[in-house]
């Protein structure tokens, strides 16, 4: 079951006027982190029980309402990897390289290639695909993509 959690208000479409130096509505609150976080687990909750649907949601609201927290930089591999097996390569395409091109990303950069590969494929984007492929095996060449890597590269000659 997946835990749901309390609506989070809509950001009003104009800011509120701030006199000070600093716009209030920039500054992170301190529970920020542990909404961004819960999102996060709820997310992955509901992909680890095969709710596909609702864990897209939850990703994809974490990504919405937190856009510069390392939650969401992180979602965006196991949402790129949802959108793929939901037919969404496109979409994929572009999680996996929201996650490559973030400053906080780099753990996963193995699996954001290999995702990024397979959503290249499907779109039939070959010189991408291969592009990267050579990628993965340049900086990642004992991965366990590094066979698949490979095979794809021979088949597209």
């Amino acid at each position: 079951m997946v835990q749901r959690f309390a609506e989070f208000p809509s950001p009003s479409p104009t800011p509120p006027k701030s006199s000070s130096f600093e716009d209030a509505e920039s500054r992170p609150t301190a529970a920020e982190p542990l909404m961004a976080l819960g999102l996060f687990q709820a997310a992955s909750q509901a992909r680890r029980a095969g709710q596909r649907s609702e864990a897209i949601r939850l990703y994809r609201r974490l990504a919405a309402s937190f856009p510069a927290s390392a939650e969401a930089s992180l979602a965006a591999v196991p949402l790129g990897g949802l959108l793929l097996e939901s037919g969404d390569a496109r979409g994929a395409l572009g999680q996996f390289d929201r996650y490559l091109q973030s400053p906080s990303g780099g753990n996963l950069a193995a699996e954001a290639l290999y995702g990024r590969g397979r959503a290249a494929a499907a779109l039939g984007r070959k010189a991408e695909e291969r592009r990267t492929w050579e990628r993965l095996l340049q900086e990642f060449p004992r991965s366990p993509y590094e066979s698949h890597a490979r095979r794809r590269l021979s088949a597209i000659d």
